[in-house]
């Protein structure tokens, strides 16, 4: 993903597209889907018909899902 594809409203805070956020997370857009329908991913934001995903929420959702062992979950 390059700087090009990234859409800035705070030049330090991102703004993704479903595709980009899958690419980041390492997972894939019907994934987004259904985490967006159980309500268990990380925060969206809804334009339109259209989501996007800012960075810092895909930070914070990473931080939250790090674990040091199984006993944490």
């Amino acid at each position: 993903m390059n700087q090009k594809e990234l859409k800035f409203i705070d030049e330090h805070d991102p703004i993704l597209s479903v595709s980009q956020t899958a690419e980041y997370l390492g997972s894939s857009s019907s994934t987004l889907a259904k985490q967006r329908m159980r309500g268990d991913g990380p925060e969206y934001i809804k334009l339109g018909n259209r989501i996007r995903y800012r960075k810092s929420a895909l930070d914070l959702y990473v931080d939250h899902n790090t674990y040091r062992n199984t006993g944490q979950y």
